[in-house]
């Protein structure tokens, strides 16, 4: 389970997650929305001061799909998430599997898997989160008495300071990301281990197969407590081995395609975007001020300080688990290059994010930050 999904079990608000995206129309957002589109390319027009991007529907039949148009848009902001594009491993025979397969990120709601075999590559939160449900023995969210319902309301310090304290229980894990030779690193794996003693305690064959050779922190830490005894059912077995080929006789009636959903190793995503939410907030104001008054401004970042940024941020993600070149994993390529973590706490960042150096940016037009 990720660290946001967690929250998420804690205080039953996936539900108001599902609300809040149902009552998008009331919001009046949907004409703003395009669906089932794909960006070409944006382009920013000096002359306008606008940018053009070029866009594409898309369908899965012919008939759906549209001729490329053009958009024009004063900002220009890159919102598209990771891994949000199913990639299929490179598994002979993969194809043959038509509409057996299904892919975790396009979930089919109303596919039964009630009396099927089930065959679940892959692993991560997603996994973790899945598989307890498939072999129907995921455990109930925490209960929230009414009595812990009703100071929560009345006395918004106490939720404040019981949020706080799960900010500071994930900030901990920090160290044992950054220094794989730490104490809190040993402590991790040896939670772990503990854990995994608990739940698994008489199949040393299938301890051994979730058991990593590397450090913490070098993919994606998963918080479950019930996947241990998802895999322990007689139902279902744990492969490790590589997977050669699929063909059609012998796969089961459904294959499921899981991947882990991370980028921060040890704390909730969700406070890093709204970091940077305010961040961008504060750039885009001197702008709207000053289309407001017939003018315009333009904020570019100078290409060296976003040099001297990334040479900072790779220097020490080089230092720390996600680098570990003894295990693969999505937070690096091919090359052992970490391109999308943030290196510090939670809280460094929204320091970092607090303020605009506008120093580290030109600046043109009519408009002042």
């Amino acid at each position: 389970m990720t660290h946001d999904c967690l929250l998420c079990r804690a205080h039953h608000v996936m539900q108001r997650f599902t609300k809040h995206f149902i009552h998008t129309p009331k919001r009046g957002l949907y004409q703003y929305i395009r669906f089932n589109t794909e960006m070409e390319a944006t382009t920013w027009n000096d002359s306008t001061h606008q940018w053009e991007t070029s866009l594409t529907v898309l369908g899965r039949k012919a008939t759906e799909y549209g001729a490329p148009y053009t958009v024009t848009s004063d900002f220009a902001i890159s919102a598209v998430g990771q891994l949000n594009v199913p990639r299929y491993p490179n598994i002979t025979g993969l194809d043959s599997l038509q509409d057996r397969m299904m892919y975790s990120a396009r979930w089919g709601p109303n596919y039964d898997l009630k009396g099927k075999k089930v065959a679940m590559i892959g692993n991560g939160a997603t996994a973790a989160q899945i598989l307890p449900e498939i072999v129907d023995i995921a455990q109930a969210d925490k209960p929230i008495s009414e009595t812990m319902r009703a100071i929560y309301r009345h006395a918004p310090g106490v939720r404040r300071r019981y949020r706080a304290s799960l900010m500071d229980i994930h900030e901990t894990l920090y160290e044992s990301i950054v220094d794989v030779a730490s104490l809190v690193n040993d402590l991790a794996r040896q939670l772990c281990l503990d854990m995994m003693n608990k739940q698994i305690p008489d199949n040393a064959v299938l301890k051994r197969k979730p058991t990593p050779d590397y450090a913490p922190g070098c993919k994606c830490v998963i918080i479950s407590d019930d996947c241990f005894p998802a895999i322990r059912r007689d139902n279902g077995t744990l492969q490790t081995n590589p997977i050669d080929n699929i063909s059609p006789a012998a796969s089961p009636e459904f294959r499921h395609d899981a991947r882990a959903q991370r980028e921060l190793g040890h704390n909730s995503i969700i406070l890093m975007i709204e970091a940077q939410s305010r961040y961008i907030h504060t750039l885009i104001a001197p702008v709207i001020k000053a289309q407001a008054s017939g003018g315009h401004f333009t904020v570019v970042p100078l290409v060296a300080r976003m040099g001297a940024y990334n040479r900072e941020i790779r220097d020490h993600l080089a230092k720390s688990a996600i680098a570990d070149l003894s295990c693969d994993g999505w937070y690096k390529n091919a090359d052992g290059l970490v391109a999308n973590n943030w290196y510090g706490t939670v809280v460094e960042y929204q320091h970092r994010m607090a303020t605009v150096e506008w120093g580290d940016f030109q600046v043109s037009g009519e408009g002042k930050p």
